[in-house]
């Protein structure tokens, strides 16, 4: 999300079903809006369920493999950043069904998102994903990297803006 040639470049490793991932969100989104032009977001699953996950062993969270793969997909049809929001917006609303509801809500197509969320394309994504978190040292959600530089937390909007403005 925003410029392929800002000078910043936060690189977001969340969980759809950690509540402090849905804080980070809204946070970073308030970060873009200030820095329309300054800063781009790159997002990575790191999903806290031992279903995608081989860092972590239980399924903390039961629908975070499932939100992983539906962003992914989303993704593939330009809709990512519309179904992330939702996503984050109803967390607490998740059950079976209840996220591939959210992105056809938020304009993903059903059909192909279905097809798409069940290929080893969006599993070895998420996988992808998570192994690159795990090579970053990543512990806990929300961790960002900030032109390399790891931020854990969901740390307060004036927080990012001394960075920001610091880099």
């Amino acid at each position: 999300v925003g410029p392929a040639n800002a000078p910043i470049t936060i690189v977001e490793f969340s969980d759809f079903q950690c509540p402090f991932c849905r804080i980070g969100a809204f946070i970073i989104n308030s970060v873009l809006n200030h820095y329309p032009t300054q800063v781009r977001m790159v997002f990575r699953n790191y999903p806290l369920d031992s279903g995608c996950n081989r860092k972590m062993n239980r399924s903390m969270h039961p629908y975070a493999c499932e939100a992983a793969k539906t962003t992914y997909c989303a993704h593939k049809q330009g809709k990512f950043q519309a179904v992330y929001e939702n996503l984050f917006e109803h967390q607490a609303s998740f059950a079976p069904g209840k996220i591939a509801e959210l992105a056809k809500d938020a304009g993903a197509e059903p059909t192909a998102l279905a097809s798409c969320v069940a290929s080893t394309e969006a599993s070895t994504a998420v996988e992808r994903d998570v192994e690159e978190g795990i090579q970053l040292d990543v512990a806990s959600t929300p961790t960002f990297f900030i032109n390399g530089r790891k931020v854990e937390g969901a740390l307060p909007p004036a927080v990012w803006i001394r960075l920001i403005d610091k880099l």
